[in-house]
């Protein structure tokens, strides 16, 4: 039965990260800001699949670790749950609102800035929680 509901979120998440490729069109790009859409939707998918590799791992195999660790504190614990509220929410209200923008080239380049920081982030708690 545990195989068949990880299989089930497996494929969720790929549902998930296909609709955002089709919502998101990331092989067009706009006429004067080519490099800085680009970079804006590629790092979004890039964190995309992090945070859903991250999510898979929380899930199934490290939830609890993550908040047994030796060195972590309720303090500790604290600061990681408000950055991961914050990796949650952050990069999607950034993907919606992008057309709303009027400095368009300076919010590509700092919303695709705070989606590298997130994936940095998301990968070292994969590496944390996967490792104990």
């Amino acid at each position: 039965m545990s195989s068949i509901v990880k299989l089930l979120f497996v494929g969720a998440f790929f549902f998930i990260f296909f609709v955002a490729i089709v919502m998101l069109k990331p092989m067009s790009f706009h006429a004067r800001r080519k490099f800085s859409t680009a970079f804006l939707k590629f790092s979004y998918l890039s964190y995309l699949a992090i945070f859903l590799i991250f999510t898979y791992f929380f899930m199934f195999y490290g939830g609890d670790s993550f908040f047994n660790l030796p060195h972590a504190n309720e303090s500790k614990v604290a600061v990681h749950f408000s950055i991961m509220l914050m990796a949650c929410f952050v990069p999607n209200l950034g993907i919606m609102i992008r057309r709303r923008v009027k400095l368009r080239t300076a919010y590509n380049s700092a919303m695709s800035t705070v989606n590298l920081g997130f994936m940095v982030y998301l990968w070292f708690l994969i590496q944390l929680t996967t490792n104990n």
